[in-house]
């Protein structure tokens, strides 16, 4: 058997906030780590700046011989567990990684930019007095700064939100 084709990429849910830690961890047991950041767009409502935060919180990839590290990889500082079942973790194919490499600037961070939103998403009110309300983008207004909603719980009423207020709504 190929050891080098042995090798293969798996993603590895870190406890909360240990990304960094996990990632760090791992490459001391030299093994290879990709931890994709992803720069926030700023916030006028909150009145912060741009952020960098990892682009899937709490996970992060190794790439490692599943047969000889998945234990080690398991019970590294940091990590929650690898992402398969209790004794198989999943590989990730390597164009995943290589095509979110791609995406990332010369800093090494993808620009998330303005999330942009299309007539008929479901959308979820993530902050004010109707936090947690879920409706229908209808459109933006001419600023781009705000968004109208159609909210279903009152009957097709019409709402202006700031678009920093507004997210996708999870798939149920």
């Amino acid at each position: 058997m190929d050891t080098e084709k042995a090798f293969e990429w798996f993603a590895i849910q870190t406890k909360t906030g240990a990304e960094d830690a996990a990632v760090q961890t791992l490459v001391t047991l030299g093994l290879q780590t990709f931890l994709p950041l992803a720069r926030t767009a700023p916030s006028r409502r909150r009145r912060t700046t741009r952020r960098v935060r990892p682009l899937f919180p709490g996970y992060c990839f190794a790439r490692f011989q599943s047969k000889v590290h998945f234990h080690m990889v398991r019970y590294s500082r940091g990590v929650l567990r690898v992402v398969g079942t209790e004794e198989t973790p999943w590989p990730v194919d390597e164009s995943i990684i290589e095509d979110i490499r791609a995406r990332l600037d010369g800093e090494g961070v993808l620009d998330l930019g303005l999330r942009e939103f299309h007539a008929g998403d479901t959308v979820r009110i993530c902050e004010g007095p109707f936090e947690g309300w879920t409706g229908v983008f209808d459109g933006e207004l001419d600023d781009r700064l705000r968004v109208v909603i159609l909210l279903q719980a009152m009957q097709q009423a019409r709402l202006v939100m700031n678009r920093d207020c507004v997210e996708l709504a999870q798939a149920i």
